[in-house]
């Protein structure tokens, strides 16, 4: 279902299958698999080096405000999982399955993730469903 993914190379700002960033990656696959063009927010890529840059967690919240999405406690297939790396609420990946989230890094490319083992399941801030 989503083998397509794995040959996106990680590219920090990406939108296209060319290379995406975790938000690219989300971008794609609500355009391939719910046809739903999301918002390409272009300048949003964490800057590792200060991390004060504009991150997942203001576009989520850019999203929220324009009524995009809403969040939900009980994640379903398609919902977004915004996770805390260093503390702070900068990646996101999309609810592939039951306990699955399809997400990409810089260190490992496009995978497929267990969020509820301990790994993920410590960093999930929350989970928001897109509003029909």
């Amino acid at each position: 279902m989503v083998d397509w993914a794995f040959e996106i190379p990680y590219v920090s700002g990406g939108r296209t299958e060319s290379g995406a960033d975790c938000w690219g990656l989300v971008v794609l696959f609500y355009n391939k698999h719910m046809n739903i063009d999301l918002p390409l927010y272009e300048w949003v890529a964490p800057d590792k080096s200060t991390m004060h840059k504009t991150t997942c967690e203001q576009a989520k919240q850019m999203a929220l405000d324009i009524g995009l999405f809403e969040e939900v406690d009980s994640p379903e297939y398609g919902d977004l999982v915004l996770l805390n790396i260093m503390g702070m609420p900068i990646h996101i990946g999309v609810v592939i399955d039951k306990n699955l989230m399809l997400h990409t890094g810089s260190s490992h490319g496009v995978v497929v993730e267990d969020f509820t083992e301990m790994k993920w399941k410590r960093r999930i801030k929350s989970f928001h469903r897109y509003k029909k």
